[in-house]
């Protein structure tokens, strides 16, 4: 009988029920948030990860920005890191929101005694933000411009993939950010040929060997079998992602091994911490059954 690795640490196994083309076009939509708190947007922020030009060209570690209300409007804006020989870079601009825009931000590092003219303005725009404002994706029209921005200096490795895919989705060139040494926790291995991904409350699980993705969980009286139609190794060291097809939409996995002690035995096993916060299931078109995500209300 084969045996497969232990459960293997998850951040989203996502069972669509729209065909992968039309979902990536509703995600690929590159505009500013409409809708944005700027009070609770500002303050300190850690640089996660960063495309290298103008003043992130020399940063490599330790990069911060803080967004200091201004009292008549905007922000004052600070940034600072350390190049690659422990030197500490500064630098400060002034940062306006457009007017019924707030997630559409105006930048400007000339100095004051040169505002009135119409040069020296940048445009960067807000394309997502955490409802706690724990992250912020920061970038710009042209996606030449990207920072992932995090409370903490420290994020988890899936999650801080998944927000990689979503500006990489946008068009942005994530082969070329530049990840902050301690942007992401735990060590980074090699995800196995054949694993099985396991959710907790629901209890689904997804069982890949070779080619082949078998589905089992609540409202499926069998399990599905799914071609794997996509596997490849994401920005985010350590990371896999996984898209699955078969007749009624497609499933998404997301995964890394960690080292992980078991609650009862002690043992010491290839997977992580489950952490079901940072899942989300979408039912599969299953006939008869309601296509509502499971666990959340209709």
């Amino acid at each position: 009988m084969t045996k497969f690795p232990i459960a293997l640490r998850f951040a989203w196994l996502f069972l669509l029920l729209l065909p992968a083309a039309s979902s990536l076009a509703r995600s690929a939509d590159h505009l500013p948030l409409p809708v944005m708190d700027l009070q609770r947007f500002s303050g300190h922020w850690h640089q996660l990860a960063w495309l290298p030009v103008d003043f992130q060209r020399k940063c490599a570690r330790q990069g911060e920005v803080r967004y200091v209300p201004r009292p008549d409007e905007g922000f004052d804006l600070h940034r600072s890191c350390l190049d690659d020989e422990g030197r500490r870079l500064e630098d400060t601009a002034v940062v306006v929101p457009v007017p019924g825009a707030p997630g559409s931000l105006q930048v400007r590092s000339a100095p004051r005694w040169r505002a009135w003219l119409p040069i020296g303005w940048e445009r960067r725009w807000v394309v997502a933000v955490d409802p706690g404002y724990e992250w912020a994706l920061v970038g710009s029209p042209d996606r030449d411009r990207l920072w992932v921005l995090s409370r903490q200096p420290t994020m988890d490795r899936l999650q801080l993939a998944s927000l990689v895919e979503r500006v990489r989705v946008m068009g942005y060139p994530v082969e070329q950010l530049v990840f902050a040494p301690d942007a992401y926790a735990g060590e980074a291995r090699r995800v196995p040929a054949r694993l099985v991904v396991l959710t907790n409350e629901p209890f689904w699980q997804a069982q890949l060997q070779d080619d082949v993705l078998r589905l089992s969980g609540p409202g499926l009286p069998q399990a599905r079998t799914l071609r794997v139609d996509m596997r490849r190794d994401m920005a985010v060291p350590g990371v896999q992602r996984i898209v699955a097809r078969d007749a009624h939409g497609e499933v998404v996995v997301q995964v890394a091994t960690e080292s992980c002690q078991d609650d009862m035995s002690g043992a010491w096993f290839p997977c992580g911490p489950r952490s079901p916060s940072m899942v989300t299931l979408r039912s599969a078109a299953v006939p008869g059954r309601p296509t509502h995500p499971p666990g959340e209300p209709r």
